[in-house]
């Protein structure tokens, strides 16, 4: 869990799928997945994975920074 960073690992994948099988791969269906209209949009635009989850991590930093006041064990 703290060696691997699924979501990032899920926006690698699917820029993949996009990029290798741009005719076969039917990305709409992603939407449910992914859960972020913005970042579907980018990686349906093909940008680059990294730069798609660096715009997470300002906010990541602030869920944290809320959440560890309620974490029961640290």
């Amino acid at each position: 869990r703290i060696a691997l960073d699924a979501p990032h690992l899920g926006v690698e994948l699917a820029s993949a799928l996009v990029k290798t099988f741009p005719h076969d791969y039917k990305p709409e269906k992603m939407i449910e997945l992914v859960g972020n209209k913005a970042t579907f949009d980018a990686i349906v635009a093909g940008e680059d994975p990294n730069r798609i989850a660096e715009d997470w991590r300002a906010d990541l930093e602030k869920f944290k920074q809320i959440r560890s006041k309620y974490l029961i064990y640290k």
